[in-house]
C-alpha cells in the first residue's frame, strides 16, 4: 500500500508517472497527499487530494492576460525544467531500488543508512557490490 506524497501540486503528472510505477509493480495506491495544492481541482488524479493548503491560482491564455500582467515575462510553472535532480534516500531496500531505477529523473540513491544495516548481515563488500549490480542502468 502507498501514499504517494508531493510537495506541490499542479497537474498531478508526477504524481501519475509514480502511480504508474507503483501500480506494475503490484502496489496499490491508497491516496495522494502534498504540503500545498494549487490544481483547483483540475488534477489529472483520480483519487481525492488531502493537503495542508489550497490556493487557488488563476492561469491565463496569451490573448486573456489582464493588463497589469502584460508587462511581466511569462513563466511556464513546473520544476521539470529547472534542473533540479532527484535523489531517492530514506527508506531503500534491495527491493525498492530494484523498483526505483526505473525512475530515468533519479540521478542518485542516497543509501547509506541502508547499506551500514544490512552489511551487518552481508558484509559491507557483498551489500554495496549486491545494491550496485541492482541499481546499475
Amino acid at each position: 500500500k502507498v501514499l504517494i506524497v508531493e510537495d506541490v501540486i499542479t497537474t498531478g503528472k508526477s504524481s501519475v508517472e509514480c502511480s504508474k510505477l507503483v501500480e506494475e509493480n503490484e502496489g496499490v495506491i491508497v491516496g495522494y497527499a502534498c504540503l500545498i495544492d494549487r490544481s483547483s481541482g483540475k488534477n489529472s488524479l483520480q483519487k481525492k487530494v488531502v493537503s495542508q493548503v489550497d490556493l487557488n491560482i488563476p492561469t491565463y491564455t496569451k490573448n486573456n492576460l489582464p493588463k497589469d500582467l502584460s508587462n511581466i515575462k511569462a513563466v511556464k510553472p513546473g520544476s521539470r525544467n529547472l534542473g533540479l535532480e532527484i535523489h531517492a534516500g530514506h527508506g531503500l531496500t534491495f527491493k525498492s531500488a530494484k523498483i526505483l531505477k526505473k525512475i530515468p529523473s533519479i540521478k542518485e540513491f542516497n543509501i547509506g543508512h541502508f547499506l551500514v544495516g544490512e552489511s551487518i548481515f552481508l558484509g559491507l563488500k557483498k551489500t554495496i557490490t549486491e545494491f550496485k549490480r541492482i541499481i546499475k542502468r
